[in-house]
């Protein structure tokens, strides 16, 4: 029988606030694109001119906390994935791992995830399904949220009413 279990933990949105056995673990160090407090925003919309230029030791703080949260989502989804061995075959089952967002971390002067900026608007999108999908590969198509739907569907075999938007990642790479 399909099981469908979704996992949406709040972390890492605000306050990041590591567990204290992460607190001193991240590996980042300043972020250093060459977007960040670009001095040149001419560009960019009228509003973005005023904004002040964002601190790097402040960015670089934020990412080391986002990335210590990050590691107790990291145990929580290795707990669930031991809990499925248990009671599941994980070579049957399809796991997906998303996001809702990018973030900008000072690139055009900008941080948090609501401008249209391709840091703010692109999320990873995994899966993995032992004899389904190979190990390792890349699919370079452009991905939306309306396709995990349609990809699930496909992955437990029911099938999609007509009037679904989106498009199974499942199979050809061809659309």
């Amino acid at each position: 029988q399909p099981l469908f279990m979704m996992f949406t933990p709040y972390a890492v949105h605000g306050p990041t606030t590591p567990a204290p056995r992460h607190v001193g673990t991240a590996t980042v160090g300043p972020f250093l694109s060459p977007s960040v407090n670009e001095p040149d925003v001419s560009d960019k919309p009228p509003w973005v001119a005023d904004l002040p230029t964002e601190p790097i030791d402040l960015i670089t703080q934020l990412r080391r906390n986002t990335q210590e949260t990050l590691l107790s989502v990291d145990e929580a989804i290795a707990a669930l994935l031991d809990a499925f061995k248990q009671h599941r075959d994980l070579d049957d089952t399809l796991v997906i791992f998303t996001s809702d967002n990018g973030h900008l971390w000072g690139e055009h002067r900008l941080r948090g995830k609501n401008m249209s900026y391709n840091v703010s608007s692109r999320v990873p999108l995994a899966m993995r399904w032992p004899g389904h999908l190979e190990p390792g590969s890349e699919d370079r198509r452009l991905a939306l949220n309306v396709d995990v739907t349609a990809t699930i569907a496909e992955a437990a075999g029911v099938p999609l009413p007509s009037e679904i938007e989106g498009m199974s990642l499942l199979g050809s790479t061809q659309r």
